[in-house]
């Protein structure tokens, strides 16, 4: 039980469910696949959740950055998932951005450090 598995089983949400008719009543049949499909994405899903409690607590910038991403992605391929999904990607954004910031400074010390002064 992979993310890959969850990645390589395809999007859960962009096919339709095939339905048949019971005595009159529509029912929703779902196949083994797409079972396993959505039970991975789910256990993808606590396991980033668990990631992204570890890396907060050593404040790993760089692997909460890849933790949101893929709750980003995972989210946006289950159906009623959106909100998750956007506030997974306002994380990576920000993170994203700290990331730069954080390079900023480093790549302005060295070219400083290169041209033998400060650059404004």
């Amino acid at each position: 039980c992979s993310l890959g598995d969850a990645k390589d089983s395809g999007s859960y949400s962009r096919r339709p469910i095939p339905t048949s008719s019971t005595n009159g009543r529509r029912t929703r049949v779902y196949n083994n696949k797409n079972r396993r499909k959505l039970r991975l994405l789910k256990a993808s899903l606590l396991e980033l959740n668990k990631a992204e409690i570890a890396f907060v607590r050593v404040q790993d910038v760089v692997r909460l950055r890849e933790v949101f991403y893929l709750q980003a992605q995972i989210c946006n391929s289950m159906k009623g998932r959106q909100s998750k999904r956007n506030e997974a990607a306002r994380k990576f954004q920000e993170m994203n951005c700290r990331m730069v910031q954080s390079v900023l400074h480093v790549w302005h010390d060295a070219i400083a450090s290169v041209v033998g002064g400060s650059i404004v």
